[in-house]
C-alpha cells in the first residue's frame, strides 16, 4: 500500500521535486504498463506548470536574499531550541531551571517552526521572541544561559526576512501570474488520482511489478516526511 504523505508540510520546491521523483518512478516502469498514462500525463503538465511558475518568482532578484535569510533564522532557531535542550542537563541547578523555563515557552509553538511557510514563521517568530522579551521570568532564564545575543541575532535575522519578503511582494504587486497555491492543490489533486488508478490497476491486473513501483514510491514518501526530523 502506498502512502500518505502531508503535502502541506514541503515547500515549493519541495513539493516539484517529489512530483519529479514520482513521475521518474512511473516512467521508469512504463505508465502504460501500470495502466495509468493518462494520469501520469496529467501530474507531468501539471507539475510543469507549476515548475515554471516557480522559477519565474524565483527570478525576482530579492529571491536569493529571502533564501538566505530564511536559511539563516532557521538554523538560529533550531540552534536556540538544541542550546536549550542542551542545558535542561546542565550539571548546575540555576542553569536546568532557566532552560527548564525556556524550553517550556519555546515548545508553545511546536518543534517544527523552521519548517513553516514564509509567512507562519515569520509570525511564529515574532511571537516567540516577544514573549521572552515582554515576560521577567523568562528573559531572566535568557541572560542565565547567556543567550541574549542569540536571541537579538534571532530577532534582527526575522525581522530582516520580513523586509525582504514585504519588498519582493511590493515588487510583484499587480503582475500577472497564476497562483503557486492553487497549482500545489491542482498538483496533489493528480498525485491522488495517478495513486489511486495505480493501486486499482495493481488489484486489475496483478504483477510483480506493482510491489516494485510501490516500495519505490513509498521511499520518496519517506524521504520527504522526514526531510527535517
Amino acid at each position: 500500500m502506498i502512502q500518505a504523505l502531508d503535502f502541506n508540510q514541503i515547500r515549493n520546491s519541495e513539493h516539484i521535486q517529489f512530483n519529479n521523483a514520482i513521475l521518474h518512478v512511473c516512467e521508469q516502469h512504463n505508465p502504460e504498463t501500470l495502466h495509468i498514462k493518462p494520469q501520469y500525463d496529467a501530474l507531468k503538465v501539471s507539475n510543469d506548470t507549476m515548475e515554471t511558475i516557480f522559477k519565474t518568482a524565483r527570478g525576482n532578484v530579492l529571491t536569493q536574499d529571502i533564501i538566505t535569510e530564511d536559511e539563516k533564522r532557521d538554523r538560529l532557531i533550531i540552534g536556540f531550541s538544541q542550546a536549550v535542550n542542551a542545558y535542561t542537563n546542565h550539571y548546575i541547578t540555576e542553569k536546568v531551571e532557566a532552560a527548564e523555563i525556556l524550553a517550556a515557552h519555546i515548545n508553545k509553538y511546536g518543534n517544527t517552526i523552521a519548517h513553516l511557510n514564509y509567512v507562519a514563521e515569520t509570525a511564529t517568530l515574532f511571537d516567540l521572541i516577544d514573549g521572552i522579551e515582554n515576560n521577567t521570568d523568562i528573559t531572566a532564564a535568557v541572560t542565565i544561559l547567556g543567550l541574549d545575543d542569540w536571541i537579538t541575532e534571532m530577532k534582527a535575522s526575522n525581522t530582516e526576512f520580513n523586509r525582504l519578503y514585504e519588498l519582493r511582494a511590493e515588487q510583484e504587486a499587480g503582475k500577472t501570474k497564476l497562483n503557486l497555491r492553487e497549482l500545489r492543490i491542482e498538483s496533489v489533486n493528480c498525485y491522488r488520482e495517478l495513486i489511486k488508478y495505480l493501486q486499482a490497476a495493481s488489484i486489475m491486473h496483478p504483477s510483480d511489478i506493482f510491489e516494485t513501483v510501490t516500495n519505490e514510491i513509498n521511499e520518496f514518501i519517506y524521504k520527504y516526511t522526514n526531510l527535517r526530523h
